[in-house]
């Protein structure tokens, strides 16, 4: 099995799918035409990655934007999302935005694209460094993101951002400046978060709750925890039709 540095590094890069997002969509429209779920689920299934960063464009812009084709779209997908998965995830995210203010939707895009990625750039800086200065500054950058991300509600990125600091105090990744109990703490609310989304499907979460129950194991004198793997793409695509939010990182 490939553990440690290199295996963190794979699993960075976006996981593979069936096909690319254009050719996706114009798939997926063909078979939405026709009412065909079992050709829907089925290309769900193989390109799930790209299907849920396409809603969490979609989703939001619905809201602001007279857009008739995302309206169709979003709402198609949460049907076949529950008929395949048999979880509310997408009908619980969408929930979620349409309860925002429209200032508070502007402000929840920059913090999960700008302030996101940015954060995302410092932690694959600090991956590949390993020195407590780039962990430091990824710690600093995250916490402020998820401190915001939590007062917003947005549990698909304030998971996400959980788990990069979580991550980030693993021994295997930080070894001079770990912390088991925080990566435990990090770790458990990432997980926590997506269990309340009912998206758990992935290998991101998986690896999450493995790492969880390493922890727990090490910290009450069980087996060393290590650090097998670390978060799948961390990135998002831009947008479409949008242009970066300007929203500093706090600090």
């Amino acid at each position: 099995m490939l553990t440690g540095l290199f295996l963190a590094v794979a699993l960075l890069a976006c996981p593979a799918q069936d096909m690319d997002r254009s050719t996706f969509l114009a798939t997926w429209n063909t078979a939405q035409k026709t009412q065909d779920v079992a050709a829907l689920s089925k290309l769900l299934r193989k390109n799930r990655e790209l299907a849920v960063q396409i809603f969490l464009d979609r989703a939001p812009q619905r809201l602001d934007r007279d857009i008739e084709e995302f309206d169709i779209w979003v709402d198609d997908f949460v049907g076949v999302w529950s008929e395949t998965y048999h979880s509310d995830f997408p009908e619980i995210y969408d929930g979620f935005l349409q309860m925002l203010s429209p200032r508070a939707r502007f402000n929840r895009l920059g913090l999960t694209t700008q302030n996101f990625v940015q954060t995302s750039i410092l932690f694959t800086k600090a991956l590949n460094s390993k020195t407590v200065r780039d962990w430091d500054l990824l710690h600093l950058s995250a916490k402020a993101l998820l401190a915001d991300l939590e007062a917003i509600g947005d549990l698909y990125f304030g998971s996400k951002t959980a788990m990069l600091v979580g991550y980030g105090y693993l021994e295997g990744f930080n070894p001079e400046g770990k912390d088991q109990v925080l990566a435990l703490e990090f770790l458990a609310k990432a997980v926590s978060f997506r269990d309340k989304l009912g998206y758990t499907q992935d290998l991101e979460y998986a690896e999450m709750k493995k790492q969880v129950v390493q922890l727990q194991m090490f910290i009450n004198g069980g087996a060393v925890a290590t650090a097998d793997a670390a978060p799948t793409a961390t990135g998002i695509a831009l947008a479409e039709g949008s242009e970066w939010v300007s929203a500093p990182l706090k600090h």
